[in-house]
């Protein structure tokens, strides 16, 4: 399981209900965007973040385009980025109904398995999509059953997009409006981006106030989904400056500077060049204005793979039906006098979706009032959390 607090408690239902609706209706008949590997790198990856900066250098994007580099975009620039050039590749992994953001031109959108299902058939009505696993502990079993590979690629959009690049053998990725930061004006979007318009200010006590036009358009999205909205207050902290000097960034970009350097230093094989221009530092990146980081001339392949839809349909029904039974048989020994719960440590361990679909409820009935006894039965009896959640992951099978 994510071992994240707040996605546990705020997004993990939301997210266990779209993967399996994806998974069992719409993946099937897309190419899974994961293919074989060919031992070359060739070619360059423009890998575009919605963050301040690329309001001044988006209008690049055709000349790197035309020098043959693949465009890779988050969903959330697309609105901007699409104004100046069809990009190759768009992904999009909001588990909120961002299906506005689609409604852009891009020649591939790429799906995680669970985003919001209106936000895929949204991509499935403008053209052409392919989707992936993200590499995440509930998702380990779905892709052994499968015969799927998943995508290592962090936790946003912009470092998947990172990492599709280098699977689809990338010899250079250079990053563009990737700030990872807010401006010092307080921008924390681009201009034009889908979130366009919110701004943060840093109080003296080092406390980032979220507010403005862009956040409240993003608060009304989780909203709408049923999942808590961002902080108005964030916790930031000191990071160095890209060109020199440092700067306050908020906690929530960390971790993804964090898996860029680890991506960098895992991957001497790949010219990793940022040419953002502002922002955050990404250390092991080579900082280069984007005026020279011209296209390598060779255009990148994009090799996926074209599952067969029955065989995938199978093979998961297959994989899902068989936890459904095993927390059955469980909650049984649990709820009969002389089952012993507390000695079998990982009791429900390799029924992932249910978990996910549980998590929720599991914690805060663990963390509830109670005796011992009455927390077991809450979460491993016959109307407990995870029997609940194995009979509605049966009622999506159908």
């Amino acid at each position: 399981m994510n071992n994240d607090r707040g996605y546990v408690l705020h997004k993990s239902r939301q997210s266990a209900e779209a993967a399996l609706s994806n998974l069992l209706t719409r993946a099937p008949e897309l190419p899974y965007a994961l293919g074989a590997r060919s031992g070359q790198r060739v070619g360059t990856a423009v890998v575009v973040g919605a963050g301040p900066s690329l309001a001044d250098t988006v209008r690049y994007l055709p000349q790197l385009i035309e020098d043959g580099a693949t465009v890779f975009t988050v969903n959330t620039a697309l609105p901007l980025v699409a104004q100046h050039c069809e990009p190759d590749v768009v992904i999009a992994r909001e588990i909120v109904d961002v299906s506005q953001h689609m409604r852009h031109r891009a020649w591939l959108r790429v799906l995680d398995l669970g985003a919001h299902p209106r936000v895929w058939e949204a991509a499935m009505r403008e053209g052409p999509c392919a989707w992936f696993i993200p590499g995440a502990d509930q998702y380990f079993a779905l892709s052994y059953a499968v015969g799927a590979r998943p995508l290592f690629g962090g936790q946003a959009a912009l470092t998947s997009a990172v990492a599709l690049a280098e699977e689809w053998g990338a010899a250079r990725i250079v990053l563009l409006g990737a700030d990872l930061a807010t401006a010092d004006d307080g921008r924390s979007y681009a201009d034009g981006s889908a979130f366009s318009g919110q701004r943060a200010t840093i109080g003296a006590d080092g406390m980032a106030e979220n507010g403005g036009e862009g956040f409240a358009v993003k608060q009304a999205a989780h909203a709408a989904a049923g999942i808590k909205g961002w902080p108005e207050r964030e916790i930031t902290t000191v990071v160095e400056r890209w060109g020199g000097g440092s700067l306050r960034t908020t906690t929530q970009w960390i971790d993804q500077i964090g898996w860029l350097a680890n991506f960098a230093a895992r991957h001497p094989d790949i010219q990793c060049i940022d040419a953002t221009g502002a922002g955050a530092r990404k250390p092991m990146w080579i900082e280069q204005r984007v005026e020279r980081a011209h296209g390598a001339g060779q255009t990148m392949a994009m090799p996926m793979t074209k599952l067969d839809p029955e065989a995938l349909r199978s093979r998961a029904r297959v994989h899902l039906a068989g936890q459904v039974e095993l927390i059955d048989t469980l909650a049984a020994n649990v709820s009969t006098p002389g089952g012993s719960p507390l000695a079998i440590p990982g009791l429900f361990a390799g029924v992932d979706f249910v978990e996910l679909m549980a998590a929720r409820d599991v914690t805060t009935s663990c963390e509830g009032p109670g005796t011992t006894m009455e927390k077991i039965a809450a979460v491993y009896g016959e109307h407990g959390a995870f029997v609940e959640a194995a009979r509605r992951v049966a009622e999506m099978l159908g």
